[in-house]
Formats: C-alpha cells, sequence, structure tokens
C-alpha cells in the first residue's frame, strides 16, 4: 500500500513538472523563433534552470538544455562587443531596430497567448459549450441553525417551490431568488408561507417573524437545481472560431 502510495504521488508530481516544462517550452519557443525566423543569431536554448538533465549541441551550433527546475527557461541571444566588425553584425539583437527587438521579446507572450487561444478552441471543439435546463424553484443548500428558517423546521436540502402566493418558476435562478429574497423583506415582521417539496412529500411551512439579519435577507443559502444537462457543439470550423457566444446564439434561434 505504501508502495502504491509513493507511485500515485511520484505520478502526479511527474504530471505536474511536465505540464510546467511544457508552458515554459512553448513560452520559451515564441522567443527562440522570433529571433530564429528575423535572421538573429541563438547560442543557447534552455529550459528549466539549474543543473542540466539533459544537454546537447544542434548542427546549427545552438546549445539545447533541460535544467532540472521547471521554473523558468531562457533563449541565449549573444549581445557581441564594442569592436567595430560585431557593431556591423547584423545576426547580432542589439544591431536590429527597436521594432525587432521588440518582437522578439514578446515572442513568449505572443505564444502564451495562442496557447490559451488553442486550447480553448479544442476543448470547445470537442466537448463543446455546457448548457443546463433548470427546474423550477430554489434548493435550499445551508441554512442557519439559529435562525427563523431552521426553527421552523425548513431543512437543508428542501425545494422551495413557492413563496406565499408566488410561484417560483424555472428557468431563470435570479428571478426566484429575487421573490424569496423580497417576501422576507416584506415581511420580516409577519409570517410567510413556504411551500416546499422535500423527497416526495409536498409541504407547506409557515415562517414567522423573519430576522433580515441572519445571513442578508434571508438567513439560508439557495441555488437553482439544473434538470437536463446538455453540449452545445459548433457545426463548422468557422462557427468554431467564432466561439461558444454564437453558438449559444443559434441554439437559442432553434
Amino acid at each position: 500500500a505504501l508502495f502504491l502510495e509513493f507511485g500515485a504521488r511520484m505520478r502526479t508530481k511527474l504530471i505536474a513538472a511536465s505540464f510546467l516544462y511544457g508552458l515554459i517550452l512553448i513560452h520559451e519557443a515564441g522567443h527562440f523563433l522570433a529571433a530564429r525566423l528575423q535572421g538573429i543569431r541563438v547560442s543557447h536554448f534552455g529550459v528549466g534552470v539549474g543543473p542540466s538533465l539533459v544537454e546537447f549541441t544542434t548542427t546549427d551550433g545552438i546549445k539545447v538544455l533541460l535544467g532540472c527546475l521547471p521554473i523558468g527557461g531562457y533563449v541565449g541571444l549573444p549581445q557581441g562587443s564594442s569592436n567595430r566588425c560585431e557593431k556591423a553584425d547584423r545576426d547580432l539583437l542589439p544591431n536590429r531596430s527597436e521594432l525587432q527587438q521588440a518582437l522578439v521579446l514578446g515572442g513568449g507572450v505572443v505564444f502564451n497567448l495562442l496557447l490559451a487561444w488553442v486550447a480553448t478552441f479544442s476543448h470547445f471543439v470537442i466537448s463543446g459549450k455546457r448548457r443546463a435546463t433548470l427546474k423550477r424553484g430554489m434548493l435550499i443548500k445551508w441554512i442557519k441553525k439559529s435562525g427563523a428558517f431552521a426553527k421552523a423546521d425548513l431543512r437543508k436540502g428542501d425545494l422551495i417551490l413557492q413563496v406565499n402566493d408566488a410561484v417560483l418558476k424555472a428557468p431563470d435562478p435570479e428571478s426566484q431568488l429575487a421573490i424569496v429574497e423580497k417576501f422576507c423583506e416584506d415581511n420580516a415582521s409577519a409570517s410567510t408561507v413556504f411551500h416546499i417539496q422535500r423527497g416526495s412529500e409536498l409541504i407547506n411551512i409557515r415562517v414567522d417573524q423573519i430576522s433580515l439579519r441572519d445571513q442578508r435577507a434571508t438567513g439560508m443559502r439557495l441555488a437553482p437545481i439544473e434538470d437536463v444537462v446538455t453540449w452545445m457543439k459548433p457545426s463548422s470550423v468557422f462557427e468554431a472560431f467564432l466561439g461558444p457566444t454564437f453558438v449559444i446564439v443559434r441554439h437559442a434561434q432553434n
């Protein structure tokens, strides 16, 4: 059992380290490609810091290193010296225009943004956009034990279907919550009847003198209940490119 637990922990750590190495690799690749595509000389390409786990030199003379700690990386760009030959060397970064230098420095950030977009795009294409239809009513997720609601025998897990004469209707959870809070506020010194569902049983519970100081206006925490969950997928690459909002609009029109 200890061996299995140790193996599970090591696997988790290796997955986390691989993820960090991947992020660093993509970031540094942005700097590297921005320099190479402009013909700027690169001497080193490192992912991770500390003692090297892997180290080799490419045919172009670029030294590639994999550090033991996935907390950073670097792209080595020779700066040259003050002699005339190196000042005229267009392969060195300092001898390029400010715009070209900015492209190299900003390449990592651009690749990070591209990674975020590709991850979002891929998840949207594969899984789609989550959409849930709601049941009517509000579920009691938490209730203050010393409050008026608990004393009246409202319980966690009860489903509030109606408050006095106001029926809670789906699918707008904001309006349902507003109804509950409004009656609690308007009837702070009077009584309010809650029509609830507890399991398969329908119960009417009268609450007297609701305290507005319990927890905002309610003394309980409410949440809507999801009925049917669907995943809306894009119908084309163009629609996927436009993003989840476009698909939601199309589904709403159908």
